[in-house]
């Protein structure tokens, strides 16, 4: 009588067994479970990470070298005249209330020239020139339609060459530089000037934050 309880037990569950692997042979014929569906959402999952990871590549992208290069030549251009900046001039000098004035051929107005270099620079780094920063409003004259500089040309300004940059610390938002500018005197002897800058990406603009000799 056991005999045939065990034999009972062991028909069911070879019964049992066999259903389960009827069901599966059912459903890898149909599709509806694949040995490979792991490996195809692993793939997907890859495919997600690829693609955050070159979101994040255009929103982290930084700033290029030649960029800064044309950020610091005007930044230079702007530091180093030694005069009042006026932007393009003929340099046609004129004589108004008893001071020397030359009118600039670019801009027709103060704002718009501190705005252009604005583009480029902090209001603290274009206050920094010593002297004739072009922040001091006193240096300049509205009149007729133009705007006058004043006549302030003291040494010369030598030629500019190539323009280096050795970049020694960078982030998202924030580069730190060596910008190295070629000059040339009237000799044709070539020198070189270091300046150390900091750019920063303010809404969106990269600007100029710190220029230290």
């Amino acid at each position: 009588m056991e005999n045939q309880k065990n034999n009972k037990g062991v028909i069911a569950l070879l019964i049992v067994i066999i259903v389960i692997l009827s069901t599966l042979c059912i459903l890898f014929a149909t599709g509806t479970i694949s040995f490979n569906s792991n490996k195809a959402n692993d793939d997907e999952i890859n495919e997600n990470i690829n693609d955050t990871n070159d979101d994040n590549n255009v929103q982290t992208s930084n700033i290029k070298v030649e960029d800064i290069k044309e950020i610091f030549e005007v930044a230079y251009n702007y530091y180093e005249l030694p005069t009042v900046y006026c932007g393009k001039s003929d340099h046609t000098i004129v004589n108004i209330y008893g001071k020397d004035r030359y009118a600039s051929t670019e801009f027709t107005n103060y704002d718009a020239l501190l705005n252009s270099l604005k583009k480029y620079m902090s209001v603290e780094v274009i206050s920094g020139k010593t002297p004739w920063a072009a922040t001091t409003k006193e240096y300049y004259l509205e009149q007729d339609g133009k705007l006058y500089c004043e006549e302030t040309y003291k040494g010369y300004m030598y030629g500019h060459g190539n323009i280096e940059v050795e970049i020694t610390s960078q982030t998202e938002n924030k580069v730190i530089c060596v910008a190295t500018m070629e000059l040339t005197d009237p000799s044709e002897n070539k020198t070189y000037d270091k300046v150390n800058l900091v750019l920063e990406n303010i809404d969106g603009n990269w600007i100029i934050t710190s220029y230290k000799k």
